[in-house]
């Protein structure tokens, strides 16, 4: 799957905070940092506080600039508190295995990130978890959930537990493998199409103390219920994010926007319709806040206005400008 912008999906604002604790622990001013990626308004870990995954790109990258330090993201990770992620954190401490942690964390991940999904897979005397990225990602902040997720393990288990096998995406760091094969304490690969860990079936079965299927399930329900508060709130506007992005690209179909937002077309019909809306409601209501915008700019000719809003031709444009407005593409440039 070839990632898109990160503009339509969201991350916990939890996370933010987390990565605030991380600067504050090497001595920087985490609001300063904050402010420079955008976020000038007190943060919270209520599960409906989000920011844009871009935006959590941008800290992580700021966070790396302030700090130096291109492996920041294994550092922040042990900084994610499970009340950071809400009832994700709190199931994920009450599962009775860390086979039950990593498919508790598959079926939840978009809870904590819309930006990716997790396939867990059995296999002989091995378990494997894999992460996919659905959108633009910045290695950094996939190394913090990696840091999180190894570090939530050892808490649960025991403290020397390690991976097989790590394989991440990311470039090898400037400084080498070293500092990620201490921290994993097992071979690491870079420069995979994806990011997978490998792990002992026997460690991975083996019963947790703190387990407690009762606290478990409580917050299972809690995450349920939000996610589909969040999807509800959330798929008109990740539908107009997606069009802002492929306006350009001349044929636009609802299959293609679908496809974007890893839904079936009818399906996206009908989550549109629960909120009072269709696909072409969405597509005209973006066509048109962009025409006005280009149609303003003189220098444009409007042949190339059809062309960006994703028009046949320029004939077809006018005639959609018209009704919009009552007015061709050009009398309105001119009465502007």
């Amino acid at each position: 799957m070839t990632p898109t912008s990160s503009s339509s999906t969201t991350v916990l604002a939890g996370i933010a905070l987390a990565l605030s604790k991380a600067l504050e622990s090497k001595g920087i001013d985490s609001q300063k940092i904050l402010h420079q990626a955008g976020i000038d308004r007190t943060l919270t870990n209520d599960p409906m506080d989000r920011l844009s995954n871009e935006t959590i790109n941008t800290l992580c990258k700021l966070s790396v600039e302030a700090t130096g330090d291109p492996c920041f993201g294994l550092y922040a990770g042990r900084f994610v508190h499970s009340s950071n992620i809400h009832a994700l954190g709190f199931a994920l401490l009450s599962s009775q295995t860390l086979f039950e942690f990593c498919e508790r964390l598959s079926k939840n991940v978009k809870f904590a990130s819309q930006n990716g999904f997790l396939e867990v897979h059995e296999r002989d005397n091995e378990i494997k978890l894999e992460g996919y990225a659905l959108q633009l990602n910045c290695f950094e902040s996939q190394d913090m959930f990696d840091s999180f997720m190894i570090h939530a393990m050892r808490l649960l288990y025991k403290e020397d537990f390690a991976p097989l096998q790590v394989n991440l995406e990311r470039p090898e760091p400037p400084r080498g493998a070293a500092q990620f094969e201490n921290f994993f304490q097992a071979p690491v690969t870079f420069g995979n199409d994806n990011t997978s860990m490998t792990f002992n079936k026997e460690d991975m079965i083996s019963p947790l103390i703190g387990a407690c299927p009762e606290l478990a399930k409580a917050n299972d329900d809690i995450i349920a219920s939000a996610l589909a508060k969040l999807e509800k709130n959330d798929i008109v506007k990740r539908t107009e994010a997606v069009l802002i992005e492929i306006l350009s690209e001349g044929h636009i179909t609802k299959e293609k926007v679908s496809n974007r937002l890893n839904m079936s077309a009818s399906t996206l019909s009908l989550k549109l319709s629960q909120q009072g809306t269709s696909y072409r409601e969405v597509l005209d209501k973006i066509r048109k806040e962009y025409s006005f915008i280009y149609v303003s700019k003189e220098e444009m000719p409007i042949s190339e206005i059809a062309f960006r809003l994703g028009f046949a031709d320029s004939s077809v444009f006018s005639r959609t400008f018209k009704r919009w407005t009552g007015f061709s593409p050009s009398h309105f440039r001119s009465q502007q």
